[in-house]
């Protein structure tokens, strides 16, 4: 409730200053300039005391006239965003399923640059299109399974990066519905060979290691009805004997609005 009233109070101050040190100087200038035996007749009908009664007048009219460009203000946003979730709903037909929604679609090894490196692949399983903003992952080969023990913490941290806005990527990346991203990693375990690599890499395979994957984005879309709105996914998984076995961590992998 005071929230509401403080960004009423702030937007009825800012017209209300305006009026009184804009506009309504400015008329009496401009009222001076053209109409000066006016100005003279007003000045000599009326004493002083009565013109600082006509200025009170004046400064309380502010008020209301202010008061009112605060409420229209406020209706027209709010119509506006009726108008966009109404078009929104209007091309979906239902409001409850529309929007983008990323998640895990495959994982997979390359060799770039002298280096087995891992090919994140996102997909958007929604059914418009999403614009992702930031993403971070921390990749881990460890004897240590199916699921990493300081994995929570990992990506608690990951989040908190990405809600403060790091990582940003130059431009949006947009994705649209059943369509996939990839995102290319290493492993912070990697050695600084290829044979190093490789190992690690055929380790998983052979299922003796596990490789443990927590990464988190941040996108957006066109269901969102705030300008500061971001969708945040969490996905956290391990893998051995190949890809394609996943153990998804518990309590990990949600999606979630966020307003920050």
């Amino acid at each position: 409730m005071m929230s509401y009233l403080s960004a009423y109070f702030e937007s009825l101050l800012g017209h209300w200053w305006w009026l009184v040190t804009g506009l309504v100087p400015e008329a009496f200038e401009i009222s001076n300039r053209l109409f000066p035996r006016f100005r003279k007749w007003l000045n000599d009908k009326f004493p002083e005391k009565s013109r600082r009664r006509f200025e009170v007048y004046i400064v309380a009219l502010a008020v209301f006239v202010a008061g009112f460009l605060a409420w229209r203000d406020e209706r027209n946003a709010k119509s506006d965003i009726e108008s966009r979730y109404n078009d929104l709903v209007s091309k979906s037909q239902t409001s409850t399923s529309l929007g983008s929604r990323l998640v895990l679609y495959e994982i997979e090894p390359v060799v770039e640059d002298n280096a087995y490196i891992y090919r994140v692949k996102v997909i958007n399983n929604g059914n418009i299109a999403a614009y992702i903003l930031n993403r971070e992952a921390v990749l881990i080969v460890s004897e240590q399974g199916p699921f990493l023990n300081g994995s929570t913490p990992i990506i608690k941290g990951i989040e908190e990066r990405i809600l403060q806005g790091k990582y940003q990527i130059d431009t949006d990346i947009e994705l649209q519905p059943n369509r996939y991203q990839s995102f290319e990693f290493k492993s912070s375990s990697s050695g600084a060979t290829l044979v190093e690599n490789k190992a690690e890499y055929e380790a998983i395979v052979n299922r003796s290691k596990y490789l443990h994957l927590m990464m988190v984005m941040s996108y957006k879309d066109d269901a969102l009805l705030f300008p500061n709105q971001r969708r945040i996914v969490k996905i956290c998984a391990s893998f051995i004997g190949g890809f394609s076995n996943r153990y998804a961590c518990p309590g990990q992998n949600r999606s979630y609005l966020s307003n920050e």
